[in-house]
């Protein structure tokens, strides 16, 4: 036993041994997520079961949400607003938007709290971190393939009955759009899920803030609507900042990428720039988040 007169002396003159991580900010642990691929695993049968566990319909949900969604949609900002393009049904439209977003929403949002709901865990046991958030992006992968399959028998219906011609060229993209929103929901998240371990406040601010993030994005209106309002602001002499707003906005570029090929429609104005841009904030993000989630988890046991 060290006595109280040694223990203070030793903190005067210092300790003996220092026993410190020789972990970087920048150390993403990819050996390490390997090593611990089966733990993922856990992690994403414990999110899936958590989730459908206690309820009637179950995984149906994945299917049942888009539909409700889509029909609400279509009535209100496509019946109602007239928001819809023309040529183009309205089902497909607002259902191709609305898959690709509930993708980006659900990886947002799961991992937005990660170190709050994993506090016990992540106190008492070492696995790398970064194991907790990629698990609920493989998760909701799972959901966004089974809605996905449910987009592409709503597009062989207006296919098949010469309704809508798609663009396979673009169609080809929809894997690099899945990774890079994922990637770019998973980092925003990380980030999120830091500020929340400290300010709770941030908790509550998450779903209403994506729900206002959807509005800057072309989920429920196609782009021409934007520029052609743009344009008609710039001849009476006003500055749109809606369509910057909308352009700046990373998701925008990947979500136009997936319509024009599955709908075929703003192909005229579809820029390649800016979904390179995507793909660059997407690794920016993504990045810096790797940063402020491992500084975080240093000392996060001690806030939380």
């Amino acid at each position: 036993m060290v006595s109280f007169v040694t223990f203070a002396h030793r903190m005067k003159e210092g300790w003996d041994y220092t026993i410190k991580s020789k972990r970087t900010a920048w150390n993403f642990e990819f050996k390490a997520l390997w090593k611990y691929r089966y733990l993922i695993l856990l992690f994403f049968k414990r999110d899936f079961v958590a989730n459908y566990k206690q309820t009637v319909l179950g995984p149906l949900w994945f299917v049942i949400q888009p539909i409700l969604t889509t029909v609400i949609f279509t009535f209100v900002f496509g019946n109602l607003a007239g928001l819809a393009p023309e040529g183009v049904p309205d089902v497909l439209f607002f259902m191709s938007g609305i898959v690709i977003w509930n993708y980006f929403a659900d990886v947002f949002v799961k991992t937005s709290n990660i170190f709050r709901q994993n506090a016990n865990i992540f106190g008492k046991v070492y696995f790398p971190r970064m194991a907790v958030p990629i698990s609920v992006m493989l998760a909701s992968m799972l959901k966004f393939l089974v809605q996905f399959l449910l987009l592409i028998v709503v597009f062989l219906y207006y296919w098949l009955n010469g309704e809508v011609d798609p663009n396979f060229d673009f169609i080809a993209l929809t894997p690099l759009s899945a990774i890079v929103l994922g990637i770019m929901a998973m980092g925003l998240g990380n980030i999120t899920s830091a500020l929340t371990a400290k300010y709770r406040d941030f908790t509550h601010l998450v779903g209403f803030g994506v729900q206002l993030l959807m509005y800057t994005t072309t989920v429920i209106y196609p782009l021409s609507k934007i520029i052609e309002w743009a344009n008609a602001s710039e001849a009476l002499g006003d500055f749109s900042y809606q369509k910057v707003i909308v352009l700046a906005n990373p998701v925008t570029s990947v979500i136009e990428s997936f319509r024009v090929g599955f709908c075929n429609h703003g192909l005229e104005i579809f820029n390649w720039n800016y979904y390179w841009y995507s793909i660059g904030s997407a690794l920016v993000i993504f990045l810096v988040s790797i940063v402020i989630f491992n500084k975080t988890e240093q000392n996060f046991i001690d806030t939380v």
